[in-house]
Parts: C-alpha cells; sequence; structure tokens
C-alpha cells in the first residue's frame, strides 16, 4: 500500500506542477478562461484564477516534498472537486464550447462529460492518498523521526524513478501524437 500511495503522489504532484506551471506562463489566458464559465462575478474572477494557481502550485509542491500530507491531499481534493463542479455545471447548461483551462500535462480540451470523470478519477485517487498517506521520500516523516534510511529508500528511489519516467514517457508519445495531426493538417493544406 505504501507503493501505491507513493505512486499516486507522484502521479498528483506532476499533474498540479504541470498544470499551475502553465497557467502562470498564461495567467491572462488563464483568467479569461475563468470567467468564460460564467460562476463568479467578475470582480472577483481575478483574485481567484490567482488563488487558484497558487493553491495548485502549493498541492503540488507539497506533494513533492511530502509535507503536509492530509492537508495537501485535501486540498487537492477539494480543488478536483471545484474543477468537476465547474465543469459539470457548464455541460448542464449547455455550454460545452469553451476550454476547460486545464493546461499541464492535463492538456486543454473542450468541456466534456469525460473531462468530469477524468477529474473525478484523480479526485479518488486524491482521497485516497488522503486516507494512505505515503511515508515513503516524504520529508514530513524525517521532520516527525522516522529514520532517513526508511523514508528513502532504495526501493522508493526506484518505484520514484520509474513512475516518473512513465510519466515523462506519456507525455512525449502525447506530444508526438499532437504533432503528427498539426503535420498532417499542414500537408492537406499544401
Amino acid at each position: 500500500m505504501e507503493y501505491s500511495s507513493l505512486i499516486i503522489r507522484i502521479i498528483l504532484m506532476y499533474l498540479f506542477l504541470s498544470t499551475s506551471l502553465s497557467k502562470l506562463n498564461k495567467m491572462d489566458q488563464h483568467i479569461l478562461t475563468v470567467k468564460e464559465y460564467n460562476l463568479l462575478p467578475n470582480r472577483f474572477v481575478r483574485f481567484f484564477s490567482i488563488l487558484e494557481v497558487y493553491f495548485e502550485l502549493s498541492v503540488g509542491l507539497f506533494l513533492l516534498l511530502g509535507l503536509f500530507p492530509g492537508l495537501t491531499s485535501g486540498i487537492a481534493v477539494i480543488l478536483l472537486l471545484i474543477f468537476t463542479c465547474a465543469i459539470s455545471i457548464n455541460l448542464l447548461r449547455g455550454r460545452n464550447n469553451i476550454s476547460c483551462g486545464c493546461g499541464g500535462i492535463a492538456g486543454n480540451h473542450q468541456l466534456s462529460w469525460i473531462l468530469v470523470l477524468r477529474n473525478l478519477l484523480l479526485g479518488f485517487m486524491a482521497a485516497y492518498l488522503y486516507m494512505n498517506p505515503s511515508n515513503t521520500l516524504s520529508i514530513n516523516s524525517v521532520i516527525w523521526g522516522q529514520s532517513f534510511s526508511d523514508v528513502f529508500s532504495i526501493d522508493s528511489i526506484c518505484i520514484a524513478i520509474i513512475t516518473v519516467a512513465l510519466i515523462l514517457t506519456f507525455q512525449i508519445l502525447k506530444n508526438l501524437g499532437e504533432l503528427k495531426k498539426r503535420c498532417e493538417a499542414l500537408l492537406k493544406d499544401a
């Protein structure tokens, strides 16, 4: 169970870091996307957008370091629930023609029920992590007295490296698929 929690922690860490950094890089676009959801009064859109991105970034960093596992995974569940509700409300309103605004490894897609299912799965993963926090590769565990060699064992480091390698492979394959589509579109237009 410890290693499954570590794998989930790494997946969620990568997700939250990549999406928050993507949004930070294009903050003006992110604010416009949040506005397009039509869920907040205009005067709160900018504040919410910035706050949400920094919460995502904090969750990603805390997952990376293994700090405050209960609080961090709890905030991850709440963020994913907010995103899922926002998408669902717009879909129920018949508004599927706007970008999800996810960014990062999650990509940017038109709103759909598939995104709702994806976010629910990620939410369940975060809830699992809340109930089964990972003590491996966790600074929190060292702070609370667990031995360094137990927390940073060779097995846990190998599992982390394999998980990151699989995530990066998935990202590369996804990017190659997008590149292929662009090339085919260019050749079709030529």
